[in-house]
């Protein structure tokens, strides 16, 4: 759910203190790394020479570094992390074809895998379309995963429920695209109806009531 909202908050999203960006000089980077390095090798020394044990100045030299992560590299820990579960349940589909919601609820992951890759990893910040599909893509996985429960319980009507939230986005997305709140807002609500729905389908009209 956090990296769907990233889908909204991509455009114009001052960077975090916290992440070192791609476009940092080369030689700011490598000049960090060689003070780094000379103060740790000098704490080595001066632990050496105090007859001390070098790992304690060492450690504590170290843990006052600065923890870097890179938002790309958690979008595409993220995006294979979705095609693998979304390949597993697809595959389980083809060994029992009669469990369909296996099916749905596998794609509804490659969905959402698609949406956040689609919005992040692009170098320039995501156009008009690129919000407006990759966004689609998102909620339609989590219309999906609400269909997969319906046909898990043996329920009529999957295309009304499933691409509702879709219709909704592509409407109001024209009139929204220009402010990163309202886009946010709608599609955590999109998001949150269809999980809030899933989990009442599970819960009321299961045809086996649940151990939980």
């Amino acid at each position: 759910m956090t990296l769907l909202l990233m889908l909204g908050l991509r455009k114009n999203a001052p960077a975090k203190p916290s992440f070192r960006s791609h476009a940092d000089p080369p030689h700011e980077m490598a000049l960090d790394i060689q003070v780094a390095m000379g103060d740790s090798v000098s704490a080595f020394r001066r632990g050496m020479a105090c007859g001390g044990h070098p790992c304690g100045g060492l450690i504590g030299r170290m843990t006052t570094l600065p923890m870097v992560l890179d938002p790309a590299t958690l979008t595409v820990a993220f995006v294979l992390l979705a095609a693998v579960l979304g390949t597993l349940l697809i595959f389980s589909w083809t060994l029992n074809r009669r469990l369909k919601a296996m099916a749905w609820w596998g794609s509804a992951f490659w969905l959402i895998g698609i949406g956040i890759g689609a919005a992040n990893l692009g170098k320039a910040p995501p156009s008009y379309m690129v919000l407006l599909l990759a966004n689609a893509a998102g909620i339609l996985s989590y219309g999906a995963l609400y269909v997969g429960c319906r046909i898990f319980n043996d329920r009529p009507g999957i295309i009304l429920p499933g691409g509702a939230g879709v219709a909704i986005w592509v409407a109001a997305f024209s009139f929204i695209y220009d402010s990163q709140g309202y886009r946010l807002i709608l599609a955590s609500l999109l998001t949150g109806g269809y999980a809030a729905l899933s989990a009442w389908e599970l819960w009321r009209h299961a045809v086996q009531a649940l151990a939980s």
